[in-house]
């Protein structure tokens, strides 16, 4: 087999490991799963898996940044100096649709539901690499649109504003109960996301322009 054979063959085995642990770790948690579950459902040898990713740990970790890019919403406009209130509306509508759509996997979810209710050594790791860079980036959207807060006030509305989103998926069995509906509808995503966009323009005092009214 050529370099170029055995280069795609660790790749595929790299990626075959890393989709059977997302599986099993989401269904089953960190403490549930054992190297051997993981290797026999993705076809590979119990080596491989030191050899991409050190350890057990260092699988676990990879397979909470794979969900957590799986959700995550990057925020896009600013950079570009696009208006930060349409960057807002934007960045709501987008991570409700990531959250909430029927068609999307549910492992990323649940996986990082597990690591939130019963956290590791992984956390730390999760919290700085992850979750600080994405917090740092929506307060600092929340401070150009609402100059007045400070970081402490704007970190906190971040925290409001995810965790509204986040409800909706976290607790969809009796939402969509209270709702009455089996799964969300592109309806019912978008007035989540003009409700919530719009609560927090006036809560915030945000002035928008004519046309995004």
């Amino acid at each position: 087999m050529t370099t170029t054979g055995n280069t795609v063959s660790m790749q595929d085995t790299r990626e075959r490991l890393l989709a059977a642990a997302c599986s099993r770790f989401a269904a089953h948690g960190f403490r549930g799963v054992g190297v051997r579950d993981i290797c026999a459902d993705a076809r590979a040898n119990v080596a491989a898996v030191s050899y991409h990713f050190g350890n057990k740990e260092g699988l676990y970790l990879e397979a909470l940044r794979h969900a957590f890019r799986a959700l995550h919403t990057p925020i896009q406009g600013l950079a570009e100096g696009h208006d930060a209130c349409r960057a807002l509306e934007e960045w709501i509508h987008a991570s409700v649709i990531r959250n909430l759509a029927p068609s999307r996997p549910r492992w990323p979810a649940q996986l990082l539901w597990r690591e939130l209710l019963d956290p590791t050594e992984a956390m730390d790791a999760l919290v700085r690499e992850v979750m600080a860079p994405t917090m740092e980036d929506f307060r600092r959207l929340l401070q150009t649109l609402a100059p007045a807060l400070t970081d402490e006030e704007s970190m906190l509305w971040s925290f409001t504003i995810m965790g509204q989103i986040v409800l909706h998926d976290f607790a969809r069995t009796p939402v969509l109960a209270l709702m009455g509906r089996r799964e969300y509808t592109e309806d019912d995503m978008a007035r989540i996301a003009a409700h919530l966009t719009s609560a927090v323009v006036k809560a915030l005092g945000i002035e928008r322009t004519r046309n995004e009214k």
